[in-house]
């Protein structure tokens, strides 16, 4: 159980990682 878990937040954290690196790069052409 405790390892679904942990691969779960992992998902969750890689999902959160990318979603700020678009919203980065978004925000950046925005600029440009």
């Amino acid at each position: 159980m405790p390892r679904s878990q942990e691969s779960f937040i992992f998902c969750i954290w890689i999902g959160f990682i990318l979603a700020s690196l678009g919203g980065l790069r978004s925000f950046l052409r925005q600029l440009a």
